[in-house]
Parts: structure tokens; C-alpha cells; sequence
């Protein structure tokens, strides 16, 4: 697969999403590589969220983006977050962000349920640990994302159970 390095988001968004099933997993990994670095470090966070959204239903993206993430959340302990930029902070912080970020958890969380639950117990964890704080504690999340993440921890007590049909709902998002 060639790409273009001047192509739009939404330019972008396409080609994946046609070629996602045909990437192999070290593919798989340079992108999701690529969308962490440029979420990061290139502050294209709202439109690298959106993408992922739309990924997200292949199972072997949901693995490397969740290896990717994790390898990046264990450099920034190491690094610290001293010396991180307050608009950045801010940016980071702020409603529509929260709420995206909500999203496409909820958007994982329910794509993937069980298998998420097997392939990756301690994401899991991490996520049944953060989502009651973010739903009693954080005053920038929306009602709606608030629900949908109560809705994902109700329904988490389901996924270890075999057999058990999926509940998944679909949205389509454009960057």
C-alpha cells in the first residue's frame, strides 16, 4: 500500500478503512504507530480519535493500537509529565476531547467485548478502574458519554461468561 504524504483526513480515513483487512501485522503496527505519533506529538488528537473509531472493528488493529497505546503510556511515566505544554494540557483536557476519547473507548469496549476481555485482561482492568472516576468525578463529560461508559461497565460483568451474544451498536463518524 502507497501513501501519499499530502492526503487529507478524510483521504486518509477511506484508504484504510478499504485496506485495513489486507494489511499484515507488522502493517498493522507502523499504522497504529503512526496515528499514536501523530495524536501525540503532532496534536492531530481529534481526527486521529475519529479514525480509530472507524478501525477499530478489525482485530488485529484493536491489538496493535492497544500495544501501541500502552507502549506510549509507559514512556510518559517514565518521562514524566513535567514538562508537558499547558495549551497541550489544556487541549487535552477539554469537553470535545473527553468526550471523542469517550466514544471511542465505548466504540472498543463494545466491538470487541469478550475477546477484548481475553486478549487483553490488564486493558481491561484498567478500563473497569478508570470508567466509575470518569463518570462520578469528571464534570467535562458529557450525559451522553457518561451513559455510554455506565453502559460499558454494567455490561463487562457479561463478557466473561461463553455464549453470550454481543450487543454492539454502530455509528459512523467523518473526520
Amino acid at each position: 500500500m502507497n501513501v501519499n504524504v499530502d492526503m487529507s483526513a478524510k483521504e486518509l480515513t477511506r484508504l484504510l478503512t478499504v485496506n485495513i483487512d489486507s494489511l499484515n501485522d507488522e502493517e498493522l503496527h507502523r499504522v497504529a504507530e503512526c496515528l499514536c505519533s501523530s495524536a501525540v506529538f503532532h496534536g492531530n488528537a481529534y481526527c486521529i480519535v475519529d479514525l480509530v473509531q472507524t478501525l477499530i472493528r478489525n482485530i488485529a488493529f484493536q491489538e496493535a493500537f492497544s500495544a501501541q497505546v500502552s507502549a506510549l503510556n509507559e514512556a510518559q511515566e517514565e518521562e514524566g509529565s513535567g514538562d508537558e505544554d499547558e495549551d497541550e494540557e489544556e487541549e487535552e483536557n477539554s469537553p470535545e476531547m473527553m468526550d471523542r476519547c469517550a466514544e471511542a473507548l465505548t466504540g472498543l469496549c463494545m466491538g470487541a467485548q469478550r475477546r477484548l476481555w481475553i486478549k487483553c485482561p490488564e486493558l481491561v482492568d484498567e478500563i473497569y478502574q478508570g470508567i466509575k472516576p470518569a463518570i462520578c468525578e469528571n464534570n467535562k463529560l458529557s450525559s451522553k458519554s457518561k451513559a455510554a461508559l455506565l453502559n460499558v461497565l454494567v455490561q463487562m460483568h457479561s463478557w466473561s461468561k461463553a455464549g453470550v451474544v454481543n450487543k454492539v451498536s454502530v455509528q459512523t463518524q467523518t473526520c
